[in-house]
């Protein structure tokens, strides 16, 4: 038993960046769920307030409130909490179109904005590991 914990142990502790990536996966989606839940919380003022995902190659930023725009620039700050800064082993593709791209729910919490098909998937690579967001059609976004 212990020796079977020692191995279980270790190997957390010497994959830091299989872990990296995980956590990194799961930030934006948390990300990704706080835009939805914005979009779906006010749809009468979609236009004017826009909640947004700008997603980059480097970055996972949700821009200030504001009217829509086709992209934004949004300085890169590791303290802010509306950002997620990749590592820089972190590749990040999709595959519905090449970064950057900015993603915007419906009043529904759908994907149609950004996302023509029934699966637009968000893959981390890093590490030796992959990690990918499946968003769903419907609007449910899950690890997959």
């Amino acid at each position: 038993v212990l020796a079977l914990l020692a191995v279980t142990v270790s190997s957390r502790w010497s994959g830091t960046a299989d872990i990296q990536v995980q956590q990194q996966r799961d930030q934006l989606l948390s990300l990704l769920r706080r835009v939805q839940i914005q979009s779906m919380q006010d749809s009468a003022g979609l236009a004017s307030r826009c909640p947004t995902l700008q997603l980059t190659a480097t970055q996972a930023a949700l821009p200030a409130a504001g009217p829509c725009a086709a992209n934004y620039v949004i300085p890169a700050d590791a303290n802010d909490a509306n950002q997620l800064l990749f590592a820089p082993t972190t590749q990040v593709s999709t595959n519905f179109g090449a970064l950057p791209k900015v993603l915007r729910f419906n009043a529904l919490g759908e994907t149609s904005a950004f996302c023509q098909s029934d699966v637009c998937q968000i893959t981390l690579t890093g590490g030796g590991l992959t990690a990918s967001i499946c968003l769903h059609a419907s609007g449910y976004l899950q690890p997959c």
